[in-house]
């Protein structure tokens, strides 16, 4: 952050930190880095969306739509650590991700970043979770007991909905 153009640097504690340890600090509570992830992931997965739309390849799009729901999901995972991070209170010295935030479960994140949900919406989280963990990048998961666990139903409507709906606080025209 700049202090000439009157970004405030993290208050840190007053024995010194190396560069990297000031870096790891910073970024873990800018919750504006968090949010640039998120909205990076968010547009990857829409430029997958469109490449689906234009698919005629059943299969392919098949594949691809694995991707999307990795690429979504893991946007509305950095977009809820994103608002818990802007919630939360100072953290201390961290120089290790908070075990708070240690976790790909998008429903225990959206609840702890203070968000409701209806029942429809815990669903397509709880579905995007099983792609973030393993159904978007691997054919099979570590374990049999999670085979089978989740829908082909990408529910694209409620990603975008839930995407635009929390980043309000981030974006700047709204």
């Amino acid at each position: 952050m700049n202090e000439e153009c009157g970004d405030p640097k993290p208050e840190i504690p007053s024995d010194e930190f190396d560069h990297l340890s000031y870096a790891y600090y910073s970024a873990l509570h800018d919750p504006e880095a968090w949010y640039n992830s998120a909205r990076s992931l968010f547009g990857a997965a829409c430029v997958v969306a469109e490449r689906i739309n234009a698919l005629k390849s059943l299969r392919e799009a098949n594949n691809l739509g694995r991707v999307y729901r990795l690429l979504a999901g893991f946007a509305l995972e950095a977009l809820f650590k994103a608002i818990i991070v802007l919630n939360m209170e100072e953290v201390g010295r961290n120089t290790k991700l908070p075990l708070f935030l240690n976790t790909h479960n998008l429903v225990a994140l959206s609840g702890r970043a203070r968000i409701t949900l209806d029942p429809e919406e815990i669903r397509c989280l709880d579905n995007l979770t099983v792609y973030v963990k393993w159904g978007g990048r691997y054919p099979v998961p570590t374990d049999l007991s999670q085979f089978g666990l989740f829908s082909w139903s990408g529910e694209p409507e409620i990603i975008e909905r839930l995407f635009k709906k929390y980043s309000k606080p981030f974006d700047i025209t709204s």
